[in-house]
């Protein structure tokens, strides 16, 4: 028997599993806030920085090879994952 079992405690079993996952999320989140950053999001409370419309003006619309990561983004996110978790 693994001696974090026997030595009574259980959740050091589950600790790598979890960073594991933090870490999976980390890539994912470093991966596509380029593309995400143009578009607001008020269900994690991300509106477009008042900044970007100086910069980039009032009807930018971002380029077609920066919208297609945000679909892909924004479909594989469908809402399993909460702010803060």
């Amino acid at each position: 028997m693994p001696a974090s079992i026997s030595c009574g405690r259980p959740w050091i079993l589950g600790r790598p599993a979890h960073r594991a996952l933090r870490i999976e999320r980390v890539a994912f989140a470093v991966k596509y806030h380029q593309a995400l950053r143009f578009y607001p999001d008020p269900s994690v409370g991300y509106e477009y920085p008042e900044a970007y419309y100086g910069m980039f003006g009032v009807d930018y619309v971002p380029a077609p090879h920066v919208q297609r990561p945000t679909t892909i983004a924004r479909e594989s996110i469908s809402g399993t994952w909460t702010r803060g978790s």
